[in-house]
């Protein structure tokens, strides 16, 4: 799933971390307490991070 979501041309957005900075909006960490991004599901499904899915 993750595979065919990443090669969407919509996923760009959702590809990678959000950099609050680079965005202008510092106040995002404050308000996303646990930001995910597709690139980030894939290494912690890669690395066994996640116990059950």
């Amino acid at each position: 799933i993750l595979d065919w979501l990443s090669r969407q041309s919509k996923a760009q957005p959702f590809m990678e971390p959000v950099d609050p900075i680079a965005l202008g909006i510092p106040t995002y960490p404050d308000i996303v307490k646990n930001p995910m991004d597709i690139t980030t599901v894939t290494e912690k499904l890669e690395n066994g991070s996640y116990s059950n899915i």
